[in-house]
């Protein structure tokens, strides 16, 4: 979701997810200690998940890093 530190617009991802009865798995994997509206990264969803490796992403091709 999120890229280089920069947090993607996660309000507008949230209220279409809820507007169509889904959640929201947030891949923060790129944006730690990003925040937007005073709130971090990785809390926006009903679950965030992070990396150990600073350029890893949850993106599926390469399982859990």
């Amino acid at each position: 979701m999120h890229s280089w530190g920069r947090p993607c617009d996660i309000d507008e991802i949230a209220a279409l997810a809820k507007e169509r009865g889904l959640i929201v798995l947030e891949d923060a994997a790129q944006a730690q200690g990003a925040t937007l509206q005073g709130r971090p990264m990785g809390v926006w969803g009903a679950m965030g998940m992070f990396s150990y490796s600073k350029s890893g992403s949850w993106g599926g091709r390469s399982g859990m890093k």
